[in-house]
């Protein structure tokens, strides 16, 4: 298992849902563009890249990070929702780890993990691919929709 930025823990709240009661919001993540977000991902989880660096030679520009944004609390600005693709970051996925990022467009403040799904890392920029959804919430935090299940996505202040 992944080390983790002490800042990071893992979502388990999870319910499972009728998609035909929800309003859900399908977006994409994409390996392609979001330098930003990539930079900042990476300096997030620095100890973690240096583990994979050390372990397999690999350094942090070849691991796949694939991040759409999504303003999830409310606050005007977007949180990163990004997929590291390394068996580094696994959880219960085979495929990699799936993280909401709170992020204020310079550095990562917080973050939770979300485990216990399965994603085709193949499809997951296409923006068809209805594999990670949105529901919105009036109050407080949206949740995300993955594998049929409601993950809670709130952050502790």
């Amino acid at each position: 298992m992944a080390h983790l930025s002490p800042s990071v823990s893992t979502l388990t709240d999870v319910h499972p849902i009728t998609e035909g009661m929800l309003q859900i919001k399908w977006i994409s993540l994409s390996y392609d563009g979001y330098e930003k977000e990539k930079a900042a991902i990476i300096f997030y989880f620095t100890e973690d890249f240096e583990s994979i660096r050390r372990v397999s030679d690999r350094t942090s520009d070849e691991v796949p990070i694939a991040i759409g944004c999504y303003d999830l609390n409310h606050d005007g600005r977007d949180e990163i929702i990004a997929f590291i693709s390394d068996s580094y970051f696994h959880g219960a996925s085979d495929s990699g780890g799936l993280f909401v990022l709170e992020y204020d467009g310079k550095t990562i403040t917080d973050g939770r993990n979300i485990a216990g799904f399965q994603l085709d890392t193949s499809t997951l920029n296409d923006p068809r691919s209805e594999q990670i959804g949105i529901i919105n919430n009036e109050e407080g935090w949206d949740d995300l929709y993955i594998d049929g299940l409601e993950w809670k996505t709130g952050m502790a202040n």
